[in-house]
């Protein structure tokens, strides 16, 4: 080949070599552009999933939170371990863990650390503990009497509640230290918030206001944080 022609060949190929280069490097311009609007999608995504954890960690926060309020007893019986927080139908509430060994020891210790009576003499018409009737699980004890029969204080303390509500109905909540009683659905209340009680002063009347099917009193211990049998404590008679 004449050398003439061997120069313009060669010429001609390296102008397609350096087109090639040329699209080669458009196409990882372009490739690099698309890299980067992903790693901004993603940068986004990774936004949004720091939100979320953001959003977990509060959730924590707020389960932890819940479960300290369990901790003291000068919550107005919000509880932990074998029960939960105060609900509709006089603390009468389902999904209670009734740790039964650890009720039994709460109640020997109250019977040990506080003077305690019977609130009132009458017909046990629902027990502590699982039932057939709406809400299956039962945080108290229902005594019936008529209405206005005179209830007492089942120990000294002073009341931390007392007012009506759609549940419970006249309801009134008792302290001494880590023991709460609430007398629940009364016809009337006879003392305050703040007025210090003695064991077997009257406090209120049976009644059946709020959520009660007749005249009763719904009775129930909270120690410690902690539902309490009744029956594990007194020796409830008619």
């Amino acid at each position: 080949m004449p050398e003439g022609e061997d120069s313009t060949l060669q010429n001609e190929l390296n102008t397609v070599d350096t087109l090639n280069n040329t699209m080669n490097s458009e196409t990882l311009l372009e490739n690099s552009v698309t890299d980067a609007n992903m790693v901004n999608e993603s940068g986004n995504i990774d936004g949004n999933t720091t939100v979320i954890n953001e959003n977990s960690t509060v959730v924590d926060e707020n389960i932890n939170t819940e479960n300290n309020v369990g901790d003291t007893s000068a919550q107005t019986g919000e509880v932990q371990d074998n029960a939960v927080a105060l609900g509709t139908g006089g603390g009468e509430v389902e999904n209670v863990n009734s740790d039964d060994e650890q009720m039994k020891q709460d109640a020997e210790s109250i019977k040990n650390n506080y003077e305690i009576t019977l609130p009132l003499r009458g017909t046990i018409t629902s027990r502590f503990g699982e039932r057939e009737i709406e809400p299956k699980f039962h945080t108290g004890i229902d005594v019936a009497r008529d209405t206005g029969s005179e209830i007492i204080s089942a120990t000294n303390g002073t009341v931390i509640l007392a007012e009506e509500q759609s549940s419970y109905g006249k309801v009134l909540k008792i302290q001494n230290n880590d023991l709460i009683l609430l007398y629940a659905h009364c016809d009337e209340l006879l003392v305050n918030v703040g007025d210090q009680i003695t064991m077997m002063q009257p406090i209120a009347k049976v009644g059946s206001t709020g959520n009660s099917t007749g005249p009763h009193l719904h009775f129930e211990i909270i120690y410690c944080g902690r539902y309490v049998n009744p029956e594990y404590v007194l020796e409830f008679k008619e």
